[in-house]
């Protein structure tokens, strides 16, 4: 429930589907501000995001997971992170509390 996953932005459409739990997916623009919020559960399963969407996902409840399904071929760079958001090796809680109060 507490994972953290750094804003990032895909080149090409990346759909996401819920597996289990229930999920909040965050579209962001370039400086970090939400533009969309969607919730993925049991009766709303699906979301697509649009390439070159900085985007995060935050578990809402114990245990959830998802599926994420990439337009291929894949390259070698195929997201860039987010420069407004700590990454998962640096200290992102205060940042992610900020993501969680989108939510």
């Amino acid at each position: 429930k507490d994972s953290y996953i750094q804003p990032h932005a895909r080149f090409k459409p990346e759909s996401i589907f819920y597996l289990k739990g229930e999920i909040a997916s965050l579209q962001l623009d370039n400086t970090g501000k939400l533009l969309r919020r969607f919730i993925l559960n049991e009766e709303t399963p699906y979301i697509q995001i649009p390439a070159d969407t900085f985007h995060s996902l935050i578990s809402l409840k114990e245990n959830s997971s998802i599926g994420v399904i990439t337009v291929g071929p894949q390259e070698q760079l195929y997201r860039k992170e987010a420069q407004f958001a700590p990454t998962e090796k640096e200290n992102y809680m205060e940042y992610f509390d900020h993501l969680k109060s989108f939510v």
